[in-house]
């Protein structure tokens, strides 16, 4: 009896162990944590940006795009979290990040806040994740990155990003009108906004929780005014001495398009392709603007094939 009862505590405590070992990385992965970092930038009063962190691993960076939030990559930072350290920063002013009256918003400025994370995070060998405006901050920092002599930044991926001068999308036409954004916008819903984002794809599909997630920060105080200057300071000041750098980029980069993009057309992509030396290209059929949310699995498949490749 002594011999059973021993033989069934060292069973259960091998299961233990062996459950311990088995599944402590994929929780690891699914383990999320939030917290806020607190960015002084000369001339500027301070702020916070919202982070959420998960994972363990070299190290990634999510940026979003204009109106949207960290939330937009809930499908595929838990996936990109199994083997990396995944960190999706909420720009300043968007989602829960502050969002100071009278601040700068041009892209410069959101550049500074995101290499100021870099350096509180004390982040090397760093890859860069962008959509659309994120996209364009994350390219960018790399040919500030480059200019300065930074090798922190290791890779680039980069979805449906202004990249070069071009025809402004309807979006930005309104955005850079004198008043008429001012009045226009608090007269449109929230919801107005999100749905316009989210409402096309490959099928799956975007619910109320979705809709309500992205429009819940356009109604903080201050939203709509960083989501104007924003829009209006997406280009850089000196965009082509910037362009000028982009063959310098000799990180690993992967592009991804949505075929038919009505707000940054897909020939922005194929000149940036040319324009990197080590560059490709990856265009979906499934989505309009938005790979993240409209072509949730191609985009996973192609992340994490071309980071599996670049290791």
């Amino acid at each position: 009896m002594m011999v059973s009862i021993a033989g069934l505590a060292m069973r259960a405590l091998l299961a233990s162990v062996a459950a311990l070992f088995l599944f402590s990385a994929p929780a690891n992965a699914r383990m999320m944590k939030s917290y806020r970092v607190t960015i002084a930038l000369p001339d500027q009063q301070p702020f916070a940006l919202h982070v959420e962190e998960r994972g363990a691993g070299r190290p990634i960076i999510l940026l979003h795009g204009l109106g949207a939030s960290s939330y937009m990559w809930r499908h595929l930072a838990p996936e990109l979290a199994k083997n990396h350290r995944v960190i999706a920063i909420d720009l300043k002013g968007f989602g829960r990040s502050d969002k100071p009256a009278g601040a700068g918003y041009r892209i410069e400025d959101h550049v500074a806040a995101v290499s100021a994370i870099l350096d509180r995070l004390r982040l090397r060998d760093v890859t860069l994740v962008g959509h659309s405006l994120g996209g364009a901050v994350a390219l960018l920092l790399a040919v500030e990155a480059d200019q300065a002599g930074d090798g922190r930044i290791s890779r680039l991926i980069l979805m449906n990003s202004p990249a070069f001068k071009q025809k402004d999308s309807l979006a930005i036409s309104v955005l850079r009108l004198p008043l008429v954004p001012y009045i226009l916008l608090p007269a449109l819903t929230p919801e107005f906004g999100a749905r316009a984002i989210l409402n096309a794809g490959d099928g799956t599909q975007i619910t109320s929780r979705d809709i309500e997630a992205y429009a819940r920060p356009l109604r903080d105080p201050g939203a709509l005014q960083a989501l104007i200057k924003t829009g209006r300071g997406i280009e850089p000041e000196n965009f082509p001495e910037v362009i000028a750098r982009y063959p310098r980029l000799r990180q690993p980069t992967l592009v991804i398009w949505c075929r038919s993009d009505p707000t940054v057309p897909l020939a922005i992509g194929r000149r940036l392709v040319e324009a990197l030396p080590r560059a490709e290209l990856r265009i979906f059929d499934s989505c309009r603007h938005v790979p993240p949310e409209q072509s949730i699995k191609e985009t996973a498949r192609a992340v994490g094939a071309f980071l599996r490749r670049s290791e």
